[in-house]
């Protein structure tokens, strides 16, 4: 019996493993856009967009950034540099320079020679 439960724990540490890799890809960052918004008359927040090529794809994520945040801030991030990118999903995922990485919606898909 303990020997067929150590057998389980094993299998299931093995799965929880696999389940938690995360494979990024290398692409290059093309835009950083941030447009500002209010949603009440106290409270500012900026949709920003990141742009990343892959191949002859760009990725268009958006995500929120509230007052104080810098989740997901367009200053951190510079053009032309390679940013390491995994998607999940709608979603990209976009690992920080110094740390952590920051999850965006994807809102389009376009063509690199289409946006030339």
């Amino acid at each position: 019996m303990r020997k067929i439960l150590a057998l389980f724990a094993i299998v299931l540490f093995t799965a929880g493993v696999t389940l938690a890799a995360k494979n990024y890809q290398t692409g290059t960052l093309v835009d950083a856009d941030s447009q500002m918004y209010t949603k009440s008359s106290s409270t500012i927040h900026h949709e920003n967009t990141l742009a990343v090529q892959i191949g002859d794809l760009i990725y268009f994520g958006q995500c929120d950034q509230k007052k104080n945040s810098d989740r997901c801030r367009p200053a951190d991030w510079i053009i032309g540099d390679p940013v390491q990118v995994r998607f999940e999903k709608d979603f990209m995922y976009l690992e920080k320079a110094k740390g952590g990485e920051v999850k965006t919606r994807i809102v389009k898909r376009e063509r690199a020679q289409a946006a030339k």
